[in-house]
């Protein structure tokens, strides 16, 4: 299992509409092979996290490179900077 989390300075003002956006990517996200789940954490009115769980590191470069483009046209405008990406392979702990 891969995770990738990213972290995103939202423009003040602009959490609501981020958080609309990223409603209307789960059609996409949805059909995206080796997807196991993705989240999206409001962790303050200008902080973002997504939190994406993913089969393996190639699904996940695999998917990004199909909707880079799509997330960064949405996003962009509303964000400072650029995203923070962090990524690993993962063990569970909970013993699930």
């Amino acid at each position: 299992m891969f995770i990738r989390v990213s972290h995103m300075r939202v423009r003040e003002g602009s959490m609501d509409t981020v958080m609309q956006l990223a409603q209307q990517l789960i059609p996409v996200t949805k059909g995206m092979a080796g997807l196991h789940d993705y989240y999206t954490v409001k962790a303050s009115d200008v902080e973002l996290l997504t939190i994406g769980v993913w089969e393996s590191q190639a699904a996940e470069q695999a998917a990004s490179g199909q909707i880079h483009g799509q997330l960064m046209g949405s996003f962009g405008p509303h964000l400072e900077g650029r995203p923070q990406n962090w990524g690993g392979e993962a063990t569970s702990v909970a013993g699930k």
